[in-house]
């Protein structure tokens, strides 16, 4: 049996207070309490994991970038002491002379500069060892080259022999 208010504010409250009595569907405190716990932990575990593989990601190029570094100066270095006619050493600086053209390569401390044509070319390579034998005809000439070069740490020690033909040698002994 329903009741009929004459007064609008009692009926008012007694319809909230039966809308009250009502069990409404709805999580507790405490199980958004855990849901939200559950969410931030994993939330930190996901950022915690992208930050390392960045960290990795970020040490890989590094390192990539100094390799790449060091595979181009071999190249080069080999590719211009095997075409080069004749190797000489000029104040601390290998002077490699071809018929149209000299490319030098000056080894510093901290970086190895090639010049050709006067451009310059820089390899940031640490140099640890230059060293050279000359060729026994012809004492300015260089016949083996002895490098220590530095990467991320790890000491590259490497020897480069140029070879000369034997029309090179005859006018080396005519000197």
């Amino acid at each position: 049996m329903s009741r009929k208010f004459s007064h609008p504010i009692t009926s008012w409250c007694c319809l909230k207070t039966e809308g009250l009595q009502r069990k409404v569907k709805a999580f507790t405190l405490i199980e958004v309490t855990v849901v939200l716990i559950i969410s931030g932990t994993v939330m930190t575990l996901a950022m915690w994991s992208y930050s390392n593989v960045m960290k990795y990601l970020r040490t890989y190029n590094e390192q990539e970038a100094a390799n790449q570094e060091l595979v181009l100066f071999l190249s080069h270095f080999t590719a211009d002491l095997e075409k080069a006619a004749v190797v000489t050493e000029k104040r601390g600086s290998l002077q490699l002379e071809f018929p149209e053209s000299v490319v030098s390569y000056d080894f510093y401390s901290d970086l190895i500069l090639r010049t050709e044509y006067q451009y310059p070319d820089t390899f940031f390579l640490k140099t640890l060892l230059f060293d050279y034998e000359p060729l026994s005809l012809q004492k300015d000439w260089v016949e083996q080259v002895y490098l220590t070069l530095e990467l991320s740490g790890t000491e590259y020690p490497m020897a480069f022999y140029k070879n000369y033909s034997h029309q090179q040698l005859f006018q080396a002994y005519e000197y």
